[in-house]
């Protein structure tokens, strides 16, 4: 859901690699999918790179779930 700058070259998927690091989350009572995705990437956009990163098939986590939160560097 990216809106405009279509025609700006957009590098991100290749570099990828060198500038993003993963971190952990562990979720806590009262956490869900959106709250960590809104703490980390500021967007509810957030909520499909969390999922993907953690092969999730939904939006469903549980306390103590440690997730992997890919962020850039």
């Amino acid at each position: 859901s990216e809106q405009g700058n279509n025609n700006v070259p957009n590098t991100d998927k290749n570099s990828a690699a060198s500038t993003e690091t993963t971190i952990t989350h562990t979720v806590k009572t009262g956490e869900n999918l959106y709250r960590i995705s809104l703490k980390y990437y500021h967007s509810k956009a957030g909520e499909e790179i969390i999922r993907k990163a953690n092969n999730l098939k939904s939006n469903e986590i549980i306390v103590g779930q440690v997730l992997k939160i890919p962020v850039k560097k």
